[in-house]
């Protein structure tokens, strides 16, 4: 298996190499020192498994795995960070590595993250995984609170009102009058408690309610 670490620290990179190699399951390992260098290439050396430190310069980790994947999605990415935060972890969910592992971890989970990444599975363990699921919750929750403070119809609009459609255009879609399309308006308004269609698009965003 052929894989790209891409990690500014020569140090750092060379004891992963190290370890890789001498696991018997790598046979050549690909080396970048930025983010803009990892994309280039994986594109020219074609690897079966990236991975990928999370701060580097040029190009960071986050964006450097979102560029690759624009281009390889189905090239799996393992991220490795010296930061173990929740921010950071949620970071390289979203743009869809298959796996993130601290760079405190021991050797032989890095060996099991890649080998679990080579054989299409993912990597996201111990409290790292519990980052992932407080998300989830969260997530769900928020919707479920919005869906017990708002009614079906006015769950059904917000997604209108929050892409900058006008009342009438959305009265004569639904075959409603424009006042009673006010009336849901400023009832979602007052509810989710915004006071334009600003606060009601960035509410909508985050809360996962509408996708723009």
């Amino acid at each position: 298996m052929k894989v790209l670490i891409a990690e500014d620290h020569a140090l750092v990179r060379e004891g992963l190499k190290n370890l890789l190699i001498g696991s018997g399951l790598v046979t050549e390992v690909v080396e970048a020192t930025n983010g803009l260098e990892a994309l280039l290439k994986s594109r020219e050396a074609n690897p079966d498994l990236v991975l990928l430190d999370y701060e580097m310069p040029v190009y960071n980790g986050i964006f450097a795995a979102k560029e690759i994947l624009a281009e390889k999605p189905n090239l799996p990415i393992l991220m490795v960070s010296m930061y173990f935060t929740k921010e950071h972890v949620m970071d390289a969910v979203r743009v869809k590595v298959k796996g993130f592992v601290s760079k405190g971890a021991r050797s032989d989970e890095m060996i099991e993250a890649i080998r679990a990444l080579s054989e299409g599975k993912t990597w996201f363990k111990g409290t790292i995984a519990e980052f992932i699921a407080e998300e989830a919750l969260s997530s769900n929750n928020k919707k479920k609170l919005v869906g017990n403070l708002l009614t079906d119809r006015e769950q059904e609009l917000i997604a209108y009102f929050a892409n900058g459609m006008k009342s009438a255009e959305i009265a004569e879609h639904f075959h409603l009058s424009k006042r009673t399309v006010e009336v849901h308006k400023s009832n979602i308004f007052k509810k989710l408690r915004v006071r334009n269609n600003s606060e009601l698009v960035r509410y909508a965003v985050r809360n996962n309610l509408v996708k723009l």
